[in-house]
């Protein structure tokens, strides 16, 4: 699957008028990021630095959800790799397109072919062929 990172911001962020942003517009917002172990995190702090400066990280949490619960309370912002959807129907969030930066990334799933699948991996097979609707595939 291709996907795009994108920008969270809460409702009340003078960026909402947007529908997108470059990164330079983001030097004065605060982060919050994932851990640098995260590919998202060095990402995003790559596209600051190309954008001439480093980001202004306020938290560093574990999980995007908590991202967004925090972005909610105008905070701070986050870039967010994948899963839009689970922010777009949450009235005091929206999501903003990038304009710049290296933002593209792509998902894979492989398997043996005609190999045994567990429940689990088929259940995750399945929600990703709902969630993901523009997923190229050679999955059954």
């Amino acid at each position: 699957m291709h996907d795009k990172y994108f920008l969270l911001v809460s409702k009340d962020n003078p960026l909402t008028e947007r529908t997108s942003v470059r990164y330079r517009d983001l030097q004065d917002e605060l982060f919050y990021m994932l851990n640098n172990e995260y590919t998202m995190t060095q990402i995003t702090k790559a596209n600051c630095h190309k954008a001439g400066f480093d980001p202004i990280i306020k938290l560093i949490v574990n999980r995007t959800d908590i991202m967004g619960d925090l972005v909610a309370k105008g905070q701070g912002v986050a870039v967010i790799a994948g899963g839009r959807w689970r922010f777009e129907n949450n009235p005091d969030l929206k999501t903003l397109d990038l304009e710049d930066g290296d933002n593209d990334f792509d998902i894979v799933m492989i398997t043996k072919k005609d190999a045994y699948l567990s429940y689990p991996a088929k259940y995750f097979r399945d929600f990703c062929k709902k969630r993901c609707p523009g997923l190229s595939c050679g999955l059954s």
